[in-house]
């Protein structure tokens, strides 16, 4: 029965240490208070995260968009069907139906 008892007052002794209070209070400092504090990084890292996704986005497109202007700038036939298709274009005494998907808004046809 005192063992027990001695082993509680340990428990307390360590916990009231004055070392084990300092940690203590530095890790909620640390957690909350402080300008570069856990929180904050891990909100700055997600948000790290989504705008190197984005930034791979926007570099294919970007790719995407040179190469496009590539082949429009060198070859004709490209530059004759994508003339045809985007601006509806046409030569003389063509006629030209356009078939358009029900099922697709125009955000997706763009």
């Amino acid at each position: 029965m005192e063992q027990e008892k001695t082993k509680g007052r340990k428990w307390i002794r360590v916990l009231i240490n004055k070392y084990t209070v300092l940690i203590f209070i530095y890790l909620v400092y640390v957690t909350f208070f402080d300008d570069h504090n856990l929180i904050k990084r891990f909100k700055n890292a997600s948000e790290i995260e989504k705008l190197n996704t984005e930034l791979d986005i926007y570099q294919k497109k970007i790719k995407e968009s040179r190469d496009e202007i590539y082949k429009l700038q060198h070859d004709t036939a490209y530059l004759e069907k994508y003339a045809r298709e985007k601006y509806y274009m046409r030569r003389p005494n063509e006629d030209v139906f356009i078939f358009r998907d029900s099922t697709k808004t125009e955000e997706e046809e763009e």
